[in-house]
């Protein structure tokens, strides 16, 4: 599987303006970095590589590589950044690195920056969990790949669809999807659409949060209100079934795709049933679920 490489960017330098920042990068097509070369010299360095010398020398090699990752990314590859706002973006680098320079630069704090064309996503619901879990991060690097197959696959899948994108070779199915193209949260955002849509929940948002490792989240019953709590895990992890206490709620749910054996108060949520759903076309489906069925579709 041919897949171009998948990056995401925090927009977000010492600029004085954030918001002006954001702009700037809309307004011009452009994404970028700070590490601007008035911090060390007054005139304009010799290429990149003049350039990254004094970069390694005022900062430091371990802080800066986000300056030679976004100068040394293809173009072609994707990028996923975001606003103020909470709306997400999908680009594509179209252009060479260069170096920004002069009062707005400066003002902006915006010095390596790369061409791009992009389309605005909306909000983190069709974005993919990997890159949703790189902005939760608490340390991050300001540009940084994101190595997940299934997350890379997605957003190749729908840069073909917003920017025309060549469209990589997957074998589609909705079993494929489900097993191999998928992210962790990605599966359990669709766990509880199924459980809600099918089985009469509503989510407790505010619960759902990582304050436990014992489930991903809370639900309630609309019609009796029983309270529920629900286990994902993929890739052939494991349940630590030891964390798993009949006490903690009304109702245990878990989707496990590793078959393994699980205490008599849990249900196991059937993954023929997850396929089911997500073949069903309810418009209840997650955006990014849709993406995929929607290509699933083409294919057949």
């Amino acid at each position: 599987m041919s897949l171009p490489a998948l990056y995401k960017i925090n927009l977000k330098t010492a600029a004085a303006d954030r918001a002006a920042l954001v702009d700037y990068c809309l307004e011009n097509s452009v994404i970028g970095v700070g590490w601007g070369a008035h911090y060390f010299r007054d005139d304009l360095p010799n290429g990149f590589d003049d350039y990254y010398a004094g970069v390694k020398e005022t900062w430091g090699s371990k802080s800066t590589g986000p300056v030679r990752w976004l100068h040394d990314a293809d173009v072609g590859s994707l990028v996923w950044f975001r606003d103020l706002k909470g709306n997400y973006y999908l680009a594509r680098l179209t252009g060479s690195w260069r170096l920004l320079h002069g009062d707005e630069s400066e003002h902006l704090d915006l010095a390596n920056v790369r061409d791009v064309d992009y389309e605005l996503v909306g909000s983190e619901a069709g974005v993919p969990g990997a890159v949703i879990r790189g902005y939760a991060a608490p340390k991050q690097w300001a540009f940084s790949h994101v190595n997940e197959d299934g997350a890379r696959a997605y957003s190749a899948v729908l840069a073909h669809e917003l920017l025309g994108c060549d469209l990589p070779d997957i074998e589609l199915s909705a079993s494929s999807v489900l097993s191999s193209l998928l992210g962790p949260l990605d599966v359990e955002d669709l766990v509880a659409a199924f459980l809600q849509d099918t089985r009469g929940y509503i989510a407790l948002p505010a619960r759902h949060a990582r304050s436990t490792q014992a489930y991903e989240y809370v639900l309630k019953h609309r019609e009796d209100g029983h309270v529920a709590v629900v286990q994902v895990k993929t890739g052939g992890a494991t349940v630590p079934v030891g964390t798993l206490d009949e006490r903690t709620a009304d109702r245990w749910f878990v989707y496990s795709d590793s078959g393994q054996d699980l205490p008599d108060f849990v249900e196991r949520v059937p993954r023929e049933s997850l396929i089911e759903y997500m073949e069903s076309g309810s418009m209840c489906l997650p955006p990014i679920i849709e993406v995929w069925m929607r290509r699933v579709a083409k294919a057949g």
